[in-house]
């Protein structure tokens, strides 16, 4: 598991699905105006937690495929160029959205320094301005103060007892946070939810997944059994019982996350690993940036009610609504990802690895004498 080629994790695509769409159903939720019209509302409450899962399985799969990579030379500038082939393209293409949709739908202009924000990704350091022009784009702002510390985070992560104090510091900072994130609260309340330092914690949990998975064999019978036994039950108590609550039930999903990667990284369950979450993987970040474009055309539209498509039970509406944005959701992330996405992250690779001219090389030669 040391070396730097490293075959994709098929078990984490699924993951990355599922998490897009549990915050897909949150969102419509609460967006969309079923929060109180649902009995599902306790349970699909919760699921905003795909946000923190992602940011788990982010720092997997960064220490996966970049934690020698980036200690080659040219590595940084190859892992920086990657991160930005993969993220910017998509995230753009959803600013140029909204740059329109703002002020002829929401009466909402978009001001110079804000755009500037995003187009650069300091949007996530700006209290206030942490949000992003993006509905949903806060996490981005967030993913990438962490894709700026992740060499940091390699140098202080070399051993799983130094990536272990590191979760328990992130944990510190997350239990005092209510101290240091006072002056935030007076901002407002997302400013404070949402810092990447109250979000730190889950990430840390995705570094510690992965230097377990690189110590030790989980390939035994024992693993396969009470990894379910120890995710179950826990997930249980999180999501149905009121008997873990804030912040004790953070830090509980917080290591729940470190269980269920390891467990679909090492047993991809053969009924989930398939084309379907696979594909729903690969077209996460899709799904995540472009369900809310979807949401705001079947909210300003009311397509689905003009068309007598909702039942009128609130459940069932609720879930007939989240079918509609989902199926529309997915089938833009997938011509985004193959059509747009994918070929411009070829070509933030093809960049990436480009090798010095010979006159570059000679340059520098005259430049070293």
């Amino acid at each position: 598991m040391s070396s730097i080629s490293r075959s994709r994790l098929e078990g984490l695509d699924v993951l990355r699905g599922f998490a897009a769409i549990s915050i897909i159903l949150f969102h419509v939720l609460f967006v969309c105006g079923f929060a109180d019209k649902t009995s599902l509302t306790p349970i699909v409450a919760k699921l905003d937690i795909g946000v923190r899962f992602f940011y788990a399985l982010s720092a997997f799969s960064l220490l996966y495929g970049y934690n020698k990579k980036i200690q080659m030379e040219d590595g940084l500038k190859k892992f920086y160029i990657g991160r930005f082939f993969r993220i910017a393209p998509l995230f753009y293409l959803c600013i140029s959205f909204y740059l329109i949709a703002m002020p002829l739908w929401y009466d909402t202009k978009i001001e110079v320094a804000d755009l500037l924000a995003n187009l650069t990704f300091s949007f996530g350091l700006i209290p206030g301005k942490h949000e992003s022009i993006v509905w949903a784009g806060w996490s981005i702002g967030v993913e990438w103060i962490f894709y700026f510390l992740f060499p940091l985070f390699v140098v202080l992560g070399r051993t799983i007892k130094s990536t272990l104090i590191l979760l328990i510091i992130s944990i510190l900072i997350f239990y005092q946070f209510d101290i240091l994130g006072l002056e935030l609260q007076k901002i407002s309340n997302a400013a404070y939810e949402l810092n990447f330092l109250h979000q730190l914690m889950f990430f840390a949990a995705g570094l510690l997944s992965f230097k377990l998975y690189e110590l030790i064999d989980f390939n035994k019978k024992i693993f396969r059994i009470s990894f379910p036994i120890i995710i179950i039950p826990s997930l249980y108590l999180y999501f149905f019982t009121n008997l873990v609550v804030n912040p004790l039930a953070d830090v509980l999903i917080a290591f729940i996350f470190i269980f269920i990667i390891l467990y679909f990284a090492t047993f991809p369950p053969k009924l989930l690993t398939n084309r379907l979450f696979i594909t729903l993987g690969l077209c996460s970040f899709g799904l995540y940036l472009l369900h809310f474009i979807v949401i705001i055309f079947f909210l300003k539209t009311d397509i689905l009610n003009k068309l007598n498509l909702l039942p009128q039970h609130g459940s069932s509406a609720f879930l007939t609504y989240f079918a509609f944005v989902f199926l529309m959701t997915f089938v833009l992330s997938y011509i985004s990802y193959k059509f747009y996405e994918y070929p411009i992250m070829k070509l933030g690779k093809k960049i990436a690895n480009q090798q010095p001219t010979l006159k570059e090389v000679q340059k520098e030669i005259k430049v070293q004498a």
